[in-house]
């Protein structure tokens, strides 16, 4: 009779823990669904600077209404209308306070000027979005600029950011670029690569698959040293998109 009682109270405890266990295990799990999202806002200071006068470039950074931070890699890309891609500046944020990064510059000439964030997060992803300020002029008094195209900034605020790749002949190389639309991923685009031999002429199209919201990838064989240019093509019906940003690369 004692050993009866005895396994009774045994099999209790095993039931117990496997059911602590179990609870245990699915919080868990629970804290290892989704990342939530970035929010990120920028302050210009001041909004509209003079020549020579020091601007505050800020990015305050949130994930569920919380300031976060752990963010090494947070850069501001600068440039002045109609400067090409090579002439940008680009400033690196340190950390101020909890989730408030911060860079500081001068400008030497009035003009229409365009900032870009670069943040990476946690998953890898490259958050960005565009701003547009003005150094010794108000926006009244500033002329309408038409769009290009190659910037790779389209009417939507659309912006392409192609990742940096350093590839070798004949071995296949990751080529990467990450998509957003005012400042959000642009999910379910169809995005090719036109990939050009600037030394023969040759072009090719390869169609980049979207590995995780915003981010599109493909893979190529570079078949001969040299200088290619990659023309990234970005459409998406939703949103009437139909925009595109070259970059080139060297062939090693």
């Amino acid at each position: 009779m004692k050993k009866l009682v005895l396994l009774g109270i045994i099999a209790s405890l095993l039931t117990l823990a496997s059911c602590s266990s179990h609870g245990e295990h699915h919080h868990n799990d629970h804290g290892n669904s989704t990342e939530l999202p970035l929010t990120v806002s920028v302050e210009i200071t001041p909004k509209n600077p003079e020549i020579s006068e020091e601007v505050i470039f800020r990015a305050i950074v949130l994930k569920d209404d919380e300031k976060i931070n752990g963010l090494d890699s947070i850069k501001f890309e600068i440039w002045k209308d109609g400067q090409q891609e090579d002439e940008h500046q680009m400033l690196k944020a340190s950390s101020v306070s909890k989730g408030i990064y911060e860079a500081k510059t001068t400008f030497a000439e009035e003009g229409k000027y365009h900032v870009i964030y670069h943040i990476n997060d946690n998953t890898g992803f490259h958050h960005m979005d565009k701003i547009v300020f003005h150094v010794g002029l108000t926006e009244n008094n500033e002329l309408h600029n038409s769009h290009s195209h190659d910037d790779g900034h389209g009417e939507n605020n659309l912006i392409i950011h192609n990742m940096e790749i350093s590839p070798k002949q004949n071995e296949k190389a990751m080529i990467m670029s990450h998509v957003s639309m005012n400042g959000t991923a642009l999910e379910g685009g169809y995005v090719k690569f036109e990939i050009i031999n600037e030394d023969t002429g040759e072009v090719e199209f390869v169609p980049a698959s979207e590995k995780k919201a915003g981010e599109y990838v493909a893979t190529y064989r570079f078949k001969s040293k040299g200088v290619y240019s990659i023309n990234t093509h970005v459409e998406q019906k939703e949103f009437d998109i139909h925009d595109h940003k070259k970059w080139s690369v060297i062939v090693n």
